[in-house]
């Protein structure tokens, strides 16, 4: 019989959050690895979720139905870990560093409660530092790379096996020998050229895994550079900053009016300041973008300063002037505080947001 008494709830992220109470967010770096490591033993399932580990379910073991129960809800996305500290617990991917996805883990401890567990919920909502999660992450993407260049070198030995013995059998076979028919050697000629076919199939299966694995073990490099780039943190610190003044707004008290053509407020939305677990998950957010916006700042202050990005004012761009947007250098046809529409061969004009230019020139005036 299940025991409904025995859920324990153990969630630091349900705590007064510091600077909460005077409309502040708390301190957006915290060592939450080393507290949570501290925290009392527990007998049973335990969802947890840090910033270093993600959401993990320690305390279950294969067979004890916890796996099973949650795919039978609809929770598809655990996977278990192949190494680290908690090598074979249950984890979601893609939820390093990030808020808890708190519906998730909720859904999930209910799930396992009505199946008979005692579940204790643990989350600490905290970011860690910006410098800390990219050698992180750059540590995860090269170990990956090498990896897979590693899995990619197996197969193409086992390819080159293959073809090897193939070639074996074949160089055995004088050029132009046919098989012949009531022969005694009818047989081993039949049999090694099937020996033949079939290693030549497996050395080709081979080669094209061996050549998929060693594109994939390029892939973390080409990722790494790709994000490193000016144009693509200037896209993050536009996004970011979009999308914490919509939390701004979430947390607060708004008003949202939907006006007609003409101009006339047809209905007025009044939204209430965010409270309780939802309060706690936007404040989680804000705290894990602004550390991620800082960090993305100082790297384009860096790019500005080596002259690799320019900061441009979208109020000083005029038509006919040149800008450097994503496709290259381009002619403006409209500029804008916020947008900037060029000259394109292909479409006749393209639009870019302001943050996507990375330098512009006036257009010279003929003396």
């Amino acid at each position: 019989m299940k025991d409904v008494g025995t859920s324990a709830v153990c969630d630091q992220a349900h705590a007064p959050v510091a600077g909460e109470a005077d409309g502040g967010v708390a301190p957006p770096v915290g060592n939450a690895q080393d507290e949570v490591a501290e925290r009392e033993p527990w007998e049973g399932p335990e969802l947890l979720h840090t910033a270093e580990t993600g959401t993990l379910l320690l305390g279950t073991r294969k067979g004890d139905g916890t796996y099973d129960a949650l795919r039978a809800a609809g929770q598809r996305r655990w996977r278990s870990l192949r190494d680290g500290e908690y090598v074979g617990a249950l984890y979601v991917p893609g939820t390093r560093d990030r808020p808890a996805n708190r519906t998730l883990i909720r859904t999930a401890e209910r799930v396992l409660s009505d199946a008979g567990f005692a579940v204790r919920v643990t989350i600490d909502d905290r970011p860690r530092d910006a410098g800390v999660v990219a050698e992180a992450r750059r540590e995860r993407l090269e170990g990956r790379g090498e990896r897979l260049g590693e899995r990619a070198e197996r197969w193409g030995g086992v390819a080159d096996a293959a073809f090897g013995r193939a070639h074996e059998i074949a160089d055995g076979i004088p050029m132009g020998q046919p098989i012949l028919v009531g022969h005694h050697s009818e047989r081993r000629a039949r049999r090694d050229r099937e020996r033949i076919d079939a290693g030549m199939r497996a050395g080709s299966a081979a080669a094209e895994t061996a050549e998929r694995l060693a594109a994939a073990a390029a892939a973390p490099a080409r990722t790494l550079e790709r994000a490193e780039r000016p144009l693509q943190t200037a896209r993050r610190i536009h996004k970011a900053e979009a999308d914490l003044r919509g939390l701004a707004r979430a947390l607060d008290d708004y008003e949202r009016r939907f006006p007609k053509p003409s101009g006339e407020v047809y209905d007025v939305e009044v939204q209430g300041p965010a409270s309780g677990e939802h309060r706690e998950a936007l404040l989680a957010e804000v705290a894990h973008l602004e550390s991620k916006l800082a960090a993305d700042r100082v790297a384009l202050a860096a790019h500005v300063d080596a002259g690799r990005w320019k900061i441009v004012d979208g109020r000083q761009v005029k038509p006919g002037d040149r800008v450097r947007v994503p496709d290259g250098w381009a002619v403006v046809v409209k500029g804008g505080r916020a947008t900037v529409t060029v000259a394109n061969a292909h479409v006749g004009t393209l639009r870019y947001g302001i943050h996507e230019v990375g330098d512009h020139r006036e257009a010279v005036t003929p003396s």
